[in-house]
């Protein structure tokens, strides 16, 4: 018989006996749902990337935190400043480009009127580091983040769009941003919003000898590897650059030896959150796991039922392995519908959780290139997790079944011997499936102990009706503007 025919017979198992089928294509649904959740994270957050970034080489450098405890500096924190980063770009060889972006509002006026637009002062190679080509004009020249050059903008897709009407025209005219003169001299490419909802890109033109030491903003430091370097030789070289500033400035860099390289997911959500979500899908198999517990349980105890219709089938001259075949695709077949359910739970699940992070996103600060889309890759990956499933809850039922013949089940109606054997199995299981349980309890229970006392914060002041409020002014507003 092929597995077509299989497949047939184990759909007419499921409509012979509904009851124990449905509980298993729910405890499939629960379990199936849980992991492909947890895979719609993993690719479309932990792994995801911006489509136009080569991330592939893309390495982002922060202070190692390994060194902390030399830190002298109440100031010092992993993020790189600006005058240490001039510093080691013009001594760098590492990297072929290497740039830096601070985040910043920017109030632009247009038709007479100021609007405000998440943005980033960026370094003169920030758009050749992350391999990007401009939509229409130009991105920023070699010289550009020179102090006293001339301020340039490049503008998103989506506000050239929506502000300029997609005009051509919008290049070489000169905006006011942030009270300042500034001439747009590009449009980024469609879905561009490097490293996170940026729609204004202006040149950073900041003198670092004019600059205090130590204080000032904090930037994201980034670049393309040179061709043929590798990533231990690049730390080495920068880390000998840190050391030798460290030498230099005492007060300020004292601990700053050793630069952390990060992957693009590391530097945007930490390596501990990467950690935690990696723990959570390895609690999602543990859940797997115990649905096909539960399902191996409910198969074992079909398999009770049906056992006269075993032995009389091997007695017809059907082999173990046939009999261990038909009913590891039974299981397929329920496993197959559970599948479906666990999809769309998972669908469900992803565009409840979306739903809620586009509504914060203003405080989330979610990129682009983050999602939580279904798509191919998660539906691939948990069609292997179902398959995988399948075969986990009905191989050793459908052994413990195969092995039943005519004389044994004879017995079995008349001392319940075979039924003994399949009720300490089913008890074995079951304990198994406890076990499981409470150790995903206790992690959890652990976890959100942790996230509580993580976020409290008892104050020495009643904070009941007290409101706090920030009044920024943007670069360009000097003292004697305010």
């Amino acid at each position: 018989m092929s597995f077509s025919n299989d497949f047939t017979v184990g759909l007419r198992q499921i409509r012979k006996a509904p009851g124990s089928a449905v509980l298993a294509m729910v405890a499939y649904m629960l379990g199936l749902g849980v992991v492909g959740f947890m895979l719609t994270i993993i690719f479309g957050w932990l792994r995801a990337h911006p489509e136009t970034v080569e991330y592939e080489d893309l390495k982002f450098l922060r202070w190692d935190p390994s060194t902390e405890h030399l830190w002298k500096s109440g100031a010092q924190n992993r993020f790189i400043r600006y005058p240490d980063f001039r510093e080691i770009h013009a001594e760098q060889e590492a990297f072929e480009s290497l740039a830096a972006v601070r985040g910043a509002t920017f109030n632009i006026v247009i038709d007479g009127y100021p609007e405000r637009f998440q943005g980033g002062y960026a370094t003169a190679d920030f758009f050749e580091a992350v391999s990007v080509r401009p939509q229409i004009g130009s991105f920023f020249d070699s010289g550009d983040d020179q102090p006293n050059a001339q301020k340039k903008a490049v503008i998103s897709d989506q506000l050239w769009r929506e502000a300029f009407q997609a005009n051509e025209s919008i290049l070489g005219r000169s905006l006011i941003v942030n009270g300042i003169p500034t001439v747009v001299v590009g449009v980024a490419p469609p879905g561009f919003d490097f490293p996170g909802q940026n729609r204004v890109w202006v040149n950073e033109t900041l003198d670092p000898l004019a600059m205090e030491r130590g204080g000032g903003e904090v930037y994201t430091i980034f670049g393309q590897l040179a061709p043929g370097r590798s990533q231990a030789s690049a730390q080495m070289e920068i880390n000998e650059i840190a050391k030798r500033l460290s030498d230099l400035y005492p007060e300020t860099n004292t601990g700053y030896i050793s630069v952390d390289f990060m992957t693009i997911t590391g530097a945007f959500m930490g390596d501990d959150f990467n950690r935690l979500f990696y723990v959570m899908f390895a609690c999602s198999i543990l859940v797997l796991v115990i649905a096909c517990t539960n399902v191996a349980n409910l198969t074992l105890s079909r398999a009770t039922t049906r056992m006269k219709e075993l032995a009389i089938r091997s007695a017809l001259g059907g082999s173990r392995g046939r009999l261990i075949n038909q009913m590891i695709v039974e299981g397929f077949a329920i496993a197959i519908l559970g599948g479906i359910l666990g999809l769309g739970l998972t669908y469900l699940s992803s565009a409840s959780v979306w739903a809620w992070i586009m509504r914060n996103s203003e405080v989330t600060g979610v990129p682009n290139w983050m999602n939580l889309e279904v798509d191919v890759r998660v539906v691939a990956a948990l069609s292997v997790f179902t398959l995988l499933a399948s075969v986990l809850a009905s191989i050793v039922p459908a052994v413990k079944a195969s092995r039943a013949d005519v004389n044994e089940i004879l017995k079995d109606n008349s001392r319940g011997a075979s039924g003994l054997k399949i009720g300490v199995f089913s008890k074995l299981l079951v304990f198994f499936q406890l076990f499981i349980s409470s150790g995903l309890l206790i992690a959890t229970s652990a976890m959100i102990t942790t996230a509580n006392k993580a976020t409290e914060y008892a104050p020495p002041y009643d904070p009941a009706g007290m409101m706090t409020a920030r009044f920024d002014l943007p670069d360009g507003y000097g003292e004697s503007d305010t």
